[in-house]
């Protein structure tokens, strides 16, 4: 069985939505489990109480207090009795074939601890953009002695947000719960993959089985300086470091820093902010930064190519 999450607060329209997602599966072996951080009990709350009283695959449960997401989503995952577990955000969408898809990709695989797909991403419910599609169609597998290689060098194409993973119930029941971390703005769910990969191989799904949501409202990242997102970015990149196996061979923090400043120099080209991009392009500059650098941007003009780190394609 697969246990679907979703932590919500506060949403109960976007909540409709998502639900509704769920109920179109073609699979229909699944729980729901939806958490509920809202104090005192909203519309949310009444619209969940008719929902578990009509589909007894649906549980409900209360997390009231001030708990923010990260104590939501480990409160849903404390709940779970299925095999694998499948997080859902109140404002993302499940297509229709989504639960099927990942379900057939990791059968008979047990030492996958988590799995990623392609998604479709919205933006005040307009079309932004669809992951680009690999140029084959193969799943790859990253073991996990090169999986936080891979995360260190942003080698992996298919998930970067919760919607887009699959997790291994095991894991969880290991410990990988998200972790609260005041270092931690915007990168909770990085480490939290991390914490799962602890655990097993990561399994990459060429599909877009999800769409993403995005409002005009502030996020996480647009209130935060770029000091401490460059802070954070240290932090994760240590984090990281210490999960590689010693004899894995791996560019020095400082290289993976100045990799990223080119990535970061990029992306502000890319929106048009000239001289600042420039200037982080300026500060990046190292051979084997520019080398990795230019390898990302490959991957990004290629997906399923110029890899940095080992995969195993299964067809």
């Amino acid at each position: 069985m697969i246990s679907v999450i979703i932590p919500t607060y506060k949403r109960p329209e976007l909540l409709r939505r998502a639900v509704q997602s769920v109920l179109n599966q073609t699979l229909t072996d699944w729980e729901l489990v939806i958490s509920d951080d809202e104090a005192p009990s909203g519309e949310a709350w009444a619209y969940l109480n008719e929902l578990a009283a009509k589909d007894p695959r649906i549980r409900i449960t209360r997390n009231t207090g001030a708990h923010g997401q990260v104590g939501n989503v480990n409160h849903c995952l404390q709940q779970v009795r299925g095999e694998w577990i499948k997080p859902l955000f109140d404002d993302d969408v499940l297509l229709p074939n989504c639960l099927e898809a990942f379900l057939k990709a990791v059968e008979g695989r047990p030492e996958v601890a988590l799995a990623g797909c392609l998604a479709h991403r919205f933006y005040d419910g307009e079309p932004r953009r669809a992951d680009p599609a690999y140029t084959r169609s193969a799943m790859e597998i990253t073991s996990q002695r090169y999986a936080h290689l891979a995360m260190y060098l942003q080698d992996g194409e298919c998930g970067t947000m919760p919607t887009q993973m699959f997790i291994n119930a095991a894991a969880i029941r290991g410990g990988a719960l998200m972790a609260e971390d005041a270092q931690l703005f915007s990168a909770v769910d990085q480490v939290w993959f991390a914490e799962i990969l602890r655990h097993g191989d990561r399994l990459h799904l060429p599909l877009i089985l999800v769409e993403e949501h995005q409002g005009s409202h502030e996020s996480v990242t647009s209130t935060i300086s770029r000091t401490d997102l460059d802070t954070e970015c240290l932090v994760v990149k240590e984090r990281l470091l210490k999960y590689i196996p010693a004899d894995v061979k791996r560019p020095s923090l400082a290289v993976a820093c100045k990799m990223m400043l080119g990535i970061r120099g990029l992306h502000r080209i890319a929106n048009r902010h000239y001289c600042e991009g420039l200037k982080l392009l300026i500060a990046s500059i190292h051979p084997y930064a520019l080398w990795l650098t230019m390898q990302w941007v490959l991957r990004k003009l290629k997906p399923g190519y110029f890899t940095s780190t080992h995969r195993v394609r299964i067809n």
